[in-house]
């Protein structure tokens, strides 16, 4: 479960951090078939996705700076002898 957690959980909190600075923002639901459908909605709308991607950054820095510490922790401790019993 630690080696899983370690590896996992930047992403994870990268994939919450674009969910709530989308619902921050108003946007509902963005369904996007293609890239392109992508930029030109987005040169369309800079507020809706700035607001977006400003939410995103509020949580997903210092979120992913504990994520990453907490995966350091995590690597630290496993690197302890068993016997230390300190995880």
């Amino acid at each position: 479960m630690k080696r899983f957690l370690a590896r996992w959980w930047g992403p994870c909190l990268l994939l919450l951090a674009w969910q709530v600075g989308v619902q921050a923002s108003g946007v509902n639901q963005i369904v996007m078939p293609h890239p392109m459908a992508v930029l030109m909605d987005m040169a369309s709308n800079p507020l809706v996705y700035g607001r977006a991607a400003a939410g995103t950054l509020l949580v997903a820095v210092p979120g992913l700076t504990a994520g990453l510490a907490m995966g350091a922790c995590w690597r630290c401790c496993a690197s302890f002898p068993q016997s230390w019993n300190i995880c």
